[in-house]
């Protein structure tokens, strides 16, 4: 009789039944396990979460992007044959230089088509590296200021950044609030 009393006070009150706490206590030993496992298996294959971050090495913003399509998008192109397939340009006027394939990685990231033009994107210098080989990059869109002159014609702004080489399982954008996984160019 005692133990339902105990019951019928802790729903009166709130606090959790006995069952429900112990329920709770293993769910976060569970969660504490599987964080340690994570950590351990990113140390045993050398990657770590405090790994150091990726250094954007160049990156040019485009009014029109090369890449075919309106909508908005994010492509990572690692060798001369995907540049081929996805873009009908050479590289040079892109970047302003020819890229060292193998050594380097080209990362677009396009916005839909825009109703105007001065509109540009721009990478931070910097990328998250988090463990599994994922990257994370954060862009930020520079419109024309209220006043500004503008051009009214359509647009699709992008902008090509180069990489440093790296076996990324996983290469995603923050833009706008949109998470944009990179495709493989091709």
């Amino acid at each position: 009789m005692r133990r339902a009393q105990q019951v019928q006070r802790a729903q009166r009150v709130g606090s959790p039944t006995r069952p429900q706490w112990a329920a709770r206590a293993w769910q976060s030993a569970a969660r504490a396990c599987l964080v340690w496992l994570a950590a351990w298996a990113a140390q045993a294959t050398g990657q770590t979460a405090e790994a150091a971050p990726v250094q954007v090495a160049l990156q040019r913003s485009h009014a029109i992007c090369p890449v075919p399509g309106r909508e908005a998008g994010a492509w990572l192109i690692d060798d001369a044959a995907r540049w081929a397939a996805l873009i009908a340009a050479r590289e040079e006027p892109l970047l302003g230089r020819a890229m060292a394939w193998g050594q380097e990685q080209v990362l677009v990231v396009a916005l839909a088509e825009q109703p105007t033009l001065g509109i540009r994107i721009a990478l931070d210098e910097q990328a998250e590296r988090s463990m599994f080989r994922r990257l994370h990059l954060a862009a930020r869109v520079e419109r024309p200021r209220a006043g500004d002159m503008a051009a009214t014609a359509l647009s699709r702004p992008c902008v090509v950044a180069v990489l440093p080489p790296g076996s990324w399982k996983r290469v995603t954008v923050r833009l706008e609030g949109q998470r944009l996984p990179a495709r493989a160019g091709r």
